[in-house]
Formats: C-alpha cells, sequence, structure tokens
C-alpha cells in the first residue's frame, strides 16, 4: 500500500520535470531567434 500510494507521486514529479524541461527547451528556442 505504501509502495503503490508512492507511484502517482513520482509519476506527478517526473511529469512536472518533463514539462520544466520542455518550456526550457522553448525559451532556448526563442531566444535563439
Amino acid at each position: 500500500r505504501v509502495a503503490s500510494d508512492h507511484l502517482p507521486i513520482k509519476a506527478y514529479v517526473d511529469l512536472k520535470g518533463a514539462l520544466a524541461e520542455t518550456a526550457e527547451i522553448r525559451d532556448r528556442a526563442s531566444l535563439a531567434r
């Protein structure tokens, strides 16, 4: 039960990290213009 409770949190953190990475790439792309 404890392990399964942590899975959504890890998925949320991974998703948040992916979104932050995408935003960073987008910022770099707009700066490169």
